[in-house]
Order: C-alpha cells, then structure tokens, then sequence
C-alpha cells in the first residue's frame, strides 16, 4: 500500500477505484490544505540526548518493529503496495518517492485496518534505513529533510496511468508543509499533506501524515493516512500519527 496521487475507491481500472492501483486489496484518495496553527504536533524538534548515538543491528531494528496488535486499528499487515516504498524509497509529497543516500539495509512493512465503511480506512507504512555508522545516517536523513522541504506547498497533480498496469490515478489537489515533531531521543520532522480528489465519493479528502526521524544508524520513515470528508479537519488525524510514530519510536529505546 505501507507514486503520486492516493489511492481510492474513485481510481478505475479503466473505471477502477483509484485506491486499487496503490492498495491493490483496498480503496483510498487524499488532499486539501491545512489549518493554519491548529496542528496537534509539538512545534520543536527533538535530538538525541546521549553523547554516544547508539548503533543497531538489523536483528535488533526487526525486533523493535511494533506488532500488528501494538499497532491498533491498522493492524492487518499487508503486502507493500505504496509505489516509493515498493522501491525502496523514502515516501515523499503527493506520493511520490526519494532515494535513500547510500546503500543502507532496509525493512519495509505496510498495514491496514479492514473497515465495513471506506470513512473508517486507515493505512499505514514503514520503511527503515539501517546504515554502517551513525554519520552515514545523519546525512541521509538531511537530504531527505532537504527534499521535503522543497516540495512545493500547493500543486495540481494531473490523472495518469499506473506503469505496467491497467489503473488510472485521479487527479488531485496538494497543500504540503513540513512541519517539527518531537520525540524523545530522536531527530524527527514531519510531511502534512492534504489531498484532494474529484467529488466522486462523500470521502474524497485524504490526511497523508509523512514521518522521517534518526537516532544512531537509523533512518525511520513512516506514511499514515485516513480518509475524509471535505470539512473535515486533519488535525485529529495528525495527532493519531504523533501517537504511533511515538510508540514505535520509543521501542529503540
């Protein structure tokens, strides 16, 4: 699920849902923009207190992993159909993808929660970089941190065909900022976005909350999103995202 414009029930295989083509088994779209100073997330960045950044091993990053029951509602894991991190990249605006720096081992896992009405969709997806050193992970998370920063705040992202499938993405429109997270022990920002799909479904609004910390050798990055409607605030659904990148983070402690 865990390429550009959201999937959902509005994406046709030819007049297939739009959700389809990232989701495969499921329905999804996203956009609009967000309210100014309402935002749930603490408003300054964290960074590791200790002196010496610590160094994981992939046994220990695969441990550390929150399980489909710690994760709640979103809990079915799913094969990974979000086109980026199919490919190992970072997800980044409007869904679409950024090269991780250098060659870091990775682990990558999508979930989704299964719900009897497509308003109550909730996905989410994880791909960990785990780099030699410390310092190999600190500049591959600034080059993400500076990709991120240079999406653009408002686009219009035109229909076009999935590659090598019969899918058609919806057209959609993206407000995106970066905005600062905070959890202890770790270097985090965050990707608001809001998109906005065709009125062909009462929930054609997605919250897309994109995530990127590192503590030590890690690079963690996340995508958590929810459908909605278009007067809907996306303030509650920021504020799920903080609680699950907090719980997931906090298990590297």
């Amino acid at each position: 699920m865990m390429a550009h414009s959201i999937p959902g029930k509005h994406l046709r295989r030819k007049a297939a849902p739009m959700l389809c083509a990232l989701l495969l088994p499921v329905a999804a779209s996203c956009s609009d923009e967000p309210s100014k100073g309402t935002s749930t997330i603490p408003s300054k960045t964290s960074s590791p207190s200790v002196s010496t950044p610590p160094t994981y091993t992939i046994q220990q990053i695969r441990s550390r992993l929150l399980s489909g029951e710690e994760i709640g509602s979103a809990k079915h894991e799913i094969r990974v159909a979000v086109e980026s991190i199919k490919n190992n990249k970072a997800p980044m605006c409007s869904l679409s993808g950024a090269s991780f720096k250098g060659e870091p081992e990775l682990l990558k896992r999508q979930f989704f929660n299964q719900p009897k009405r497509p308003r109550d969709e909730i996905f989410y997806t994880q791909i960990v970089a785990l780099y030699a050193s410390p310092a190999e992970a600190i500049k591959a998370f600034s080059t993400l941190k500076k990709k991120a920063e240079s999406c653009p705040s408002k686009q219009r992202i035109p229909a076009r065909k999935k590659p090598g499938e019969n899918f058609i993405y919806n057209p959609h429109d993206d407000t995106w900022k970066v905005v600062t997270t905070s959890v202890p022990g770790w270097t985090s920002f965050r990707g608001y976005e809001k998109h906005i799909e065709p009125r062909t479904s009462k929930y054609n609004v997605f919250y897309f909350m994109y995530d990127y910390a590192t503590r030590g050798n890690v690079v963690f990055c996340s995508l958590y999103w929810e459908r909605a409607e278009p007067d809907d605030s996306g303030d509650p659904v920021a504020q799920r995202a903080n609680e699950l990148l907090t719980r997931q983070l906090q298990k590297f402690e």
